[in-house]
């Protein structure tokens, strides 16, 4: 139940961010809303579960974005997995200051890896106060949703938990 629940979220969340890139841009930026299932079922499920859905969702954005073919699965699976280690070192479950610190430095290191890998592979040259900009903004973006977004995803799973007991 909880894996069509999440697909049904993650294929809608997707397609929000496909389809209304405007509304949510700043500057050219917006943010990366499948990131942040990424980071909300590393903090509230299991390991592997979170694996599987990082794998699935990175398919789905490399398959309808312009990025390099498999950089999404591959950044999304490797947060997956740091996650597991640092959700269990600090409690980020709990202080949302924390939780918004992370969620900036996981999209700004994400931003900068496939920032970095356009510029390699593409012979992109954005400049370094484009570069900058464009990794700040979305890490800046995408943790500002991430307040709004993760609590509500909170709710729903502890309701769906409660109902199923």
């Amino acid at each position: 139940m909880i894996n069509i629940l999440l697909g049904v979220i993650s294929l809608w969340l997707l397609l929000f961010q496909l389809a209304y890139p405007y509304i949510f841009s700043l500057f050219g930026t917006r943010p990366d809303f499948l990131l942040i299932i990424i980071i909300f079922l590393s903090l509230y499920s299991r390991l592997e579960r979170t694996f599987f859905w990082a794998v699935l969702l990175g398919g789905f954005k490399d398959l309808t974005s312009l990025d390099i073919f498999a950089i999404n699965i591959f950044s999304y699976s490797l947060i997956s997995l740091i996650m597991a280690n640092f959700s269990l070192r600090f409690n980020f479950r709990d202080r949302i200051s924390m939780l918004f610190i992370f969620v900036f430095s996981v999209s700004f290191l994400t931003s900068v890896f496939a920032v970095s890998l356009h510029m390699l592979f593409s012979h992109v040259n954005y400049g370094f106060t484009s570069a900058i900009k464009i990794i700040f903004l979305q890490g800046l973006l995408t943790a500002c949703w991430a307040m709004l977004i993760i609590p509500i995803l909170k709710k729903c799973a502890l309701r769906l938990f409660i109902s199923q007991s």
